[in-house]
Parts: C-alpha cells; sequence; structure tokens
C-alpha cells in the first residue's frame, strides 16, 4: 500500500470512528469529495502523515530524484533490513544501465524489506539544546 493510500485509509477510518453518519451509505466521487463533506477525514489524514510507519519494498520503493548526471538516487530514508538492523540508506539508479539498487553505510550481502522517510530533525530551542 503506497503511503497515499495509507494516509486516504486513515481518514476513512478517522471519518468513519467520529463521525460515523457522515460516511455511511453516501458515495463519494472523489479524495476532494470525502474531505469537503467530512471534515472529521483532514484530522485523519493530518494524523497519518504525521506518523510515518514502515513501507514494503514490495509495495512501493522511495522516490528517485532525476539528476542530470549518471546516477538518480533517492533522499535517505530509515531502511529495515531481513536480518532486524535498521540503518539509513538510498536507492540509487544507474541512467545507463537503468539498474537500481540500495546504497547503504553497511555490509554489502543484506536484504532490505521495509523503509520509511526520515522523521523530521528537532525544534531548536527546545529544552534539551
Amino acid at each position: 500500500m503506497t503511503r497515499e493510500e495509507q494516509i486516504l485509509k486513515a481518514g476513512i477510518e478517522y471519518t468513519i470512528a467520529n463521525k460515523p453518519k457522515c460516511i455511511a451509505g453516501d458515495n463519494f466521487k472523489d479524495l476532494a469529495d470525502i474531505f469537503n463533506r467530512n471534515p472529521a477525514f483532514e484530522a485523519g489524514a493530518q494524523w497519518a502523515d504525521a506518523h510515518p510507519h514502515w513501507i514494503s519494498v514490495e509495495d512501493e520503493l522511495p522516490k528517485l530524484i532525476e539528476h542530470k548526471l549518471l546516477y538518480d538516487y533517492s533522499d535517505d530514508v530509515l531502511v529495515y533490513l531481513k536480518d532486524g538492523r535498521i540503518t539509513v540508506g538510498a536507492r540509487e539508479k544507474d541512467s545507463s544501465t537503468g539498474e537500481q539498487y540500495w546504497l547503504l553505510d553497511i555490509d554489502k550481502d543484506v536484504i532490505v524489506t521495509h523503509w520509511m522517510p526520515l522523521p523530521q530533525e528537532p525544534k531548536k530551542g527546545g529544552n534539551n539544546e
């Protein structure tokens, strides 16, 4: 399930849990229709967006950023390895061959099973600064 689908699902579930009568029996045309007719949907979608979770590499891979060089690559993400370790990595694509692979600062023979966007940096000015 893609991140967008997960946010949509969370928004619908939040809407149903908080406003059961506003969605029951309705046929929605699209996402904008759900949002416009169900104010609780926005709260659910915002909650899902603020709480990232592991995405299976079978469902979705990090988006590649197109560069004019030999390689395209993604932003850094957290990756979960088959052996249970967690590290930071990125996807890379060789533009000349089309081959895609993970760039990790770890053993070469590891298998990435899940990934998630990096969390936002802490806000400056807090008690721990």
